[in-house]
């Protein structure tokens, strides 16, 4: 089975999982549960350890915007 090698320029500028919180706020927890139920940004694992692109942490916050607090969004 051949394997995709990602390319060095996106390992640059990942954010580990531990900074999500300071960064972006929400508890440890939330950025956890969210990933575990498919509901929080596209990340990447190595080995042991989560990290997430800042394009798709910023795409995935584009999808929580709203224009009033009865708008439901899209998902």
């Amino acid at each position: 089975m051949e394997t995709k090698a990602v390319p060095t320029g996106e390992l640059i500028g990942l954010i580990p999982n531990e900074e999500m919180p300071e960064r972006y706020g929400n508890s440890p927890s939330f950025w956890n549960k969210a990933r575990v139920a498919g509901e929080g940004p596209e990340f990447i694992k190595l080995g042991r350890r989560v990290y997430y692109a800042p394009s798709a942490v910023e795409k995935w916050l584009a999808t929580k915007r709203r224009t009033s607090t009865s708008d439901p969004g899209t998902r």
